[in-house]
């Protein structure tokens, strides 16, 4: 699904695609620009934070409070879901300009929305011109984001890969 290009997640998040029949206008883009850097760095914190999945109770007395808030968030996500559940979960590839997915897709303007963590409930949401990918999939070429916004999903990007890289290596040492 990955073309090999630039650092990439695959994961398998919670993903809504709405076909369009046009791409929305500049105020629009620009809103929805702003909405998704207060996404993005609530998602960057989360994942910051998260650096110890061990469960164990830190000694730290902020990191005490951050555990609490995260539970606290935890329960929040649980109840927001049972409201309004999020969409199916697809096998997909994040990237600082692309997005890719395994789901069936076709062609033109849409509206991409991703939850890329259960606990944030709040959806990152991409327009652009979706392109059927040869595995019958979609790809969704970000080029659209503002300079600010497309920095913290680089970092945020960079987080969740070395996570990913971080958690495949400690299960192939356990073994």
């Amino acid at each position: 699904m990955a073309d090999g290009t630039g650092l990439a997640v695959a994961a398998h998040w919670p993903l809504r695609i709405q076909a369009l029949a046009a791409l929305p206008d500049a105020a629009t883009l620009g809103a929805t620009d702003a909405a998704n850097r207060t996404v993005l760095r609530a998602l960057l914190a989360l994942a910051v934070g998260d650096a110890g999945d061990d469960g164990a109770v830190p000694d730290d007395p902020v990191a005490r409070v951050e555990a609490k808030l995260d539970a606290v968030l935890d329960l929040l996500a649980g109840m927001l879901a049972a409201a309004a559940p999020l969409p199916p979960a697809v096998a997909l590839v994040l990237a600082a300009d692309r997005l890719e997915w395994a789901a069936p897709a076709g062609a033109g303007p849409v509206c991409v929305e991703l939850y890329p963590d259960p606990r944030y409930p709040r959806a990152l949401r991409l327009y652009g011109i979706a392109e059927p990918t040869e595995a019958g999939g979609g790809r969704l070429p970000l080029a659209g984001l503002a300079a600010a916004s497309a920095e913290v999903l680089t970092r945020l990007v960079f987080v969740l890969h070395r996570r990913a890289h971080g958690a495949g290596r400690r299960a192939r040492a356990s073994r």
